[in-house]
């Protein structure tokens, strides 16, 4: 057996399952000095009210002495995991379990700080400077609240300079989108494991029933069809010559060409880039040459050609398309108060922006204004910033609802007619996307397409799902239910000790005598269902398991633990469907731990019995 190196000696290039995590998992330590005095509501209050953190009961005691100090270290501990993980999802990075106080040490010299372990999330592909910064802030926030006196605190400077040095810093940085944290979050409460490939693109289930995912598009989603959404004269193009309703415009290169095209198709008139989504670049009610002039100017800013189009009546409706059927549809409204009966427009812009200034920065949504465009919106609506609306009447601050500006959206599922359900799921699925978001601008959602002139304006590849998240989030079970069958998991059995491969290799035969397609692997062979080996680059069963994992073939795994490896690197899955053992003797992989075997042995048994669902002998 070739020999497999110490952590000490090689560094690890991946995480494993340990310590009671949900997810991969690597140890932190960390030093607290503690406050000299310490209210641990008053620090919890503060939590809330300068980063909206709730905290909640850490899901395992630490190990720490009975001085009553070093429980209120560990107190701290807990707060700066739960902070951390807020803020690396505020960074699209998937922490989705907080982590665990492992250990608090007391200081050796009094006044000292405490030394702490930890347990944290840890995401492969990603670099350990993006986690070593963000609990080095959580810490000095933490520690900087703790440490403050007084019934009360303002923590918006505190909250503004997180913004800064790391939320606004760091996720332009790191790739994912909005959509992939909730969406991860949706499949680790279904129990599906998932996994980073990198580039934000993850792996949800094992094996056979493994899919990729990115943002809100899956490995069922075209290429070809992304590349025809994200081209909006190709787009429509497609859609009309599908039969479906599509744009009336003309694709142009010049301010000339546009002057020719707005006299054929006449006024009002939109001007969009060509290949730009979210609303950029995009102007409507165009009723003259100057304010033509003036928006193909700004389109051409962002895109070589501009497309000018014939305006039609309505609201923009965005469908989510998921797998042949309507996830949900919402009316999207340009950015809007809404009226209360009493207040006056000025008066709600003025309470909206004193709400949204209460957040964290990164929590807040757009300003709400009050500026010239905004006197023109209200004026195309009958208002002006005096009017005061009626109950629940929208006051548009804006024409359109762009991802500069913001927006409002109202969940009209219910209501929306099976036509216009018909013609987006056929849009859907002529671009080859199993996700997809089909943007109808209609009238009224409530009538057929046929009757009130609405047309497919956009069909769009990995929609955004979470700037509607209070919508969203009721339809993300069901999307990840559309592209994971059942949980996603394949048996992942595992035999201990240094005999163990010649029953696995029974095992493996009764499985394959029942036709599935079991894989064999220890540190060092990896055997395929015939019993033939497949050779790898590596002499470690992790890795040799996590490319098991991967592979589309795989359809049952079983693991023969020869040594103690994973009890420093971790498992690769987190969750065993059976664990044997075989004998007591593990093969040691380095003589110099010879000294230390009996201790890694407990280790290894702690971390298979801590994941695995059953447990064996024989």
């Amino acid at each position: 057996m070739g020999k497999a190196n110490t952590s000490s000696q090689k560094p690890r290039l991946h995480t494993g399952y340990g310590y009671g995590l949900s997810q991969q998992a690597t140890l932190l330590a960390i030093n607290i000095p503690l406050p000299t005095t310490l209210d641990i509501n008053l620090l919890d209050s503060w939590l809330q009210q300068s980063f909206a953190l709730t905290v909640s009961p850490p899901p395992a005691p630490a190990e720490v002495t009975d001085d009553h100090r070093s429980a209120l270290a560990a107190n701290l501990a807990w707060r700066i995991l739960l902070l951390a993980a807020q803020l690396l999802r505020e960074i699209k990075v998937p922490a989705l379990d907080p982590g665990r106080v492992i250990r608090v040490t007391a200081p050796a010299r009094s006044g000292g700080p405490f030394n702490i372990t930890l347990a944290t999330p840890f995401i492969d592909h990603l670099s350990r400077q993006v986690f070593r910064q963000t609990y080095q802030v959580a810490t000095r926030c933490v520690l900087g609240l703790a440490g403050s006196p007084g019934p009360a605190r303002p923590g918006h400077p505190l909250a503004d300079d997180v913004n800064q040095t790391l939320i606004t810093a760091l996720s332009p940085q790191l790739p994912g989108g909005i959509s992939t944290v909730p969406l991860l979050a949706t499949a680790q409460n279904l129990g599906i494991p998932w996994r980073a490939v990198g580039g934000g693109i993850y792996l949800l289930g094992w094996g056979h029933r493994a899919k990729l995912v990115d943002r809100s598009s899956n490995q069922a989603d075209s290429a070809i069809g992304a590349k025809l959404s994200n081209d909006k004269f190709l787009s429509a193009t497609l859609i009309r010559a599908a039969g479906l309703p599509a744009p009336h415009h003309v694709l142009v290169f010049s301010e000339q060409e546009a002057l020719d095209a707005a006299r054929r198709l006449g006024a009002p008139l939109v001007v969009k880039p060509v290949n730009r989504d979210r609303g950029e670049g995009v102007t409507t009610q165009i009723h003259d040459e100057g304010a033509l002039l003036q928006a193909v100017r700004a389109a051409a800013q962002l895109s070589r050609a501009v497309l000018v189009e014939q305006q039609v009546s309505g609201v923009c409706h965005r469908l989510y398309i998921s797998h042949g059927k309507l996830l949900y549809v919402v009316k999207r409204l340009p950015k809007s108060v809404i009226g209360d009966g009493v207040h006056t427009v000025a008066q709600l812009i003025e309470q909206a922006n004193a709400l949204e200034h209460a957040k964290p920065p990164w929590l807040r949504l757009k300003p709400f204004p009050s500026d010239a465009m905004a006197a023109e919106a209200l004026a195309a609506a009958g208002l002006h910033l005096d009017s005061i609306p009626t109950k629940g009447q929208y006051a548009p601050l804006r024409r359109i609802s762009t991802v500069d500006w913001g927006g409002v959206v109202e969940d009209l599922t219910d209501t929306i007619h099976p036509d216009n359900v018909e013609i987006a799921i056929r849009a859907a699925a002529l671009y080859g996307l199993s996700s997809a978001g089909v943007d109808l601008i209609s009238s009224d959602i409530s009538i057929p397409w046929h009757r009130n002139g609405a047309i497919i304006n956009e069909v769009n590849f990995s929609p955004m799902l979470t700037n509607e998240q209070h919508v969203s989030t009721t339809y993300l079970k069901t999307l990840v239910n559309d592209i994971v069958e059942g949980d996603g998991r394949i048996p992942v059995e595992v035999f201990v000790g240094s005999t163990a491969l010649k029953p696995a290799q029974q095992r493996q035969q009764e499985q394959a005598g029942q036709g599935i397609a079991c894989y064999l692997t220890s540190h060092t062979t990896t055997l395929l269902p015939d019993g033939k080996e497949r050779f790898f680059t590596t002499d470690s069963l992790f890795d040799r398991c996590s490319a098991l994992l991967l592979d589309r073939a795989v359809e049952s795994i079983i693991m023969v633990i020869h040594n103690d490896e994973l009890a420093w690197q971790g498992l690769p899955v987190d969750r065993l469907s059976c664990v044997t053992y075989v004998d007591e003797q593990l093969v040691e992989w380095e003589a110099g731990l010879n000294h230390q075997a009996d201790s890694h042995r407990q280790l290894l048994s702690d971390l298979l019995d801590s994941y695995s669902l059953d447990r064996g002998a024989s």
